[in-house]
């Protein structure tokens, strides 16, 4: 889970709008290994204690919990980087010399399509400067969330090295 903390928190730090995609690899592929490594060991980890027979509806309650948690860590995860996003996009726009009409109308496209977006601003639906600032508050928001989804790792980590050591059952 350290090495998955640790790829989340790097990626979070080095995004950037011009990013090289080598960047990107190196550091998932870190991250990747962490997630490998943790999961391999949660099964494990929840069924050490459980009975053989009841192994089987054990497996099942932490197949559901893992699935809900990552729901709702990814809705978490995603409402802060919709909420980055647009408050860095009418942030940033509001510094510009953007034209009034021309800024609201990006910040409502924003606002409803999050980064679905940056795609029509650049096929010219904005100009290079507005689009360039859209870029940046998105990358402001990918970085937030990326930090934070590595916060909420890291108290993960310290939860699991607080658990008390089992020696499990004979089977």
């Amino acid at each position: 889970m350290a090495l998955e903390a640790i790829g989340i928190a790097v990626l979070g730090l080095v995004l950037a709008p011009d990013v090289a995609t080598w960047q990107l690899v190196v550091i998932l592929f870190a991250y990747g290994i962490g997630v490998g490594f943790a999961t391999a060991q949660l099964t494990n980890l929840i069924l050490a204690e459980v009975p053989l027979r009841r192994s089987g509806q054990a497996s099942g309650i932490q197949s559901t919990s893992r699935q809900v948690g990552s729901a709702l860590g990814t809705a978490v995860i995603g409402t802060i980087l919709s909420v980055v996003f647009l408050s860095s996009t009418t942030d940033r726009l509001d510094v510009g010399d953007v034209p009034e009409p021309e800024r609201q109308a990006v910040i409502d496209t924003v606002e409803r399509s999050g980064g679905a977006a940056l795609e029509g601003l650049h096929a010219g639906g904005a100009s290079t400067a507005v689009a360039t600032e859209v870029d940046a508050a998105f990358v402001d928001g990918a970085r937030t969330a990326a930090l934070a989804a590595s916060g909420f790792v890291l108290l993960g980590l310290v939860a699991a090295l607080r658990l008390p050591r089992v020696t499990p059952p004979s089977r």
